[in-house]
């Protein structure tokens, strides 16, 4: 038996979406569904699928984004159907592996950290996931580099691995750089900022902010940083009073890419320095969009280099 629920004004995970194509969405995905003999049901954004290993829940915001970025909405179908193609295929495939899961030395090529807003803990127990605190809103979670598919890794399995966390984490950490290696970009925004950006189709593109060095050498002052989707990480080496016109210019653009996706991760801005990340939050009110910084970067970078302009 199928059940649905969201079929009126788009709610907030699909705020892109007018009413009508929102509807349009939720008929795609829910045709694709049934055509296939499967028992789901979809609720706030998510899909559950009961399965013999203890069920699946699968976030519609991804889907949703790429459909939305697709004019043409004959093709949504065809779009849907691909997607639950690989993500039910990889199902089975995590089914399968169920027993090599814990076999560390037949899984280590395959372990990666993958970025995510934190609020994805929000849709599954604690116990589910092994992770790791990067910002106040994100996290790096564990997890296996399928042929198909990307799945978390529970702390069941990680259980059997006898490997300290500090050294699991670093392993993941570096097969993203080792086997997940991201187009590099220099861009000039509005007003001659410079900027430099990872992109590629890997869905570890974010998660190289856990490595910046690797890609740019921080200034003193250090890097303002964004990762709105995960294909996405944008930096900009603060080097003088410039640093305003690329917070302005990088808000901008964070912003949209963050809604447009797919897999968006952050709307926000992030100051890297020696090592650390700090959130520099901004909010939109109307049709404004508000930068509110934290003293810490008011006080070591927009203040000095102000008065050195």
């Amino acid at each position: 038996m199928t059940r649905w629920s969201n079929d009126g004004d788009p709610p907030e995970w699909a705020s892109f979406f007018d009413g009508d194509g929102y509807r349009e969405f939720l008929a795609a995905v829910r045709a694709d569904l049934e055509g296939r003999g499967v028992e789901f049901r979809i609720d706030d954004g998510i899909v559950h699928i009961p399965r013999e290993s203890g069920g699946h829940r699968m976030g519609l915001k991804n889907l949703a984004q790429r459909c939305h970025a697709m004019a043409d909405r004959s093709q949504w179908p065809a779009i849907v159907a691909g997607h639950f193609d690989t993500t039910l295929g990889g199902f089975d495939e995590l089914d399968a592996l169920d027993t090599r899961l814990e076999d560390l030395a037949a899984m280590k090529e395959h372990l990666r950290l993958r970025l995510y807003p934190r609020t994805m803990r929000e849709n599954l127990p604690e116990a589910k996931l092994v992770w790791w605190s990067v910002t106040d809103d994100l996290i790096a979670v564990l997890t296996v580099d399928l042929p198909t598919s990307v799945v978390t890794v529970s702390e069941d399995v990680r259980a059997h691995w006898p490997l300290a966390d500090d050294a699991l984490f670093e392993l993941a950490r570096d097969n993203v750089a080792r086997f997940d290696p991201p187009t590099v970009e220099d861009l000039e925004a509005d007003d001659g900022i410079a900027l430099r950006a990872l992109y590629g189709e890997s869905f570890f593109v974010a998660s190289h902010l856990m490595h910046l060095a690797h890609f740019v050498d921080p200034p003193p002052h250090g890097l303002l940083v964004a990762v709105p989707h995960r294909h996405a990480l944008l930096m900009h080496r603060i080097i003088d009073a410039k640093v305003v016109l690329a917070i302005n210019a990088l808000l901008t653009m964070t912003h949209k890419m963050h809604l447009e996706g797919p897999g968006s991760l952050s709307n926000q801005l992030y100051w890297w320095h020696d090592g650390q990340l700090l959130r520099l939050p901004s909010e939109v009110d109307g049709q404004t969009l508000r930068f509110i910084p934290p003293p810490a970067f008011v006080q070591k970078v927009l203040e000095p280099l102000a008065g050195s302009s």
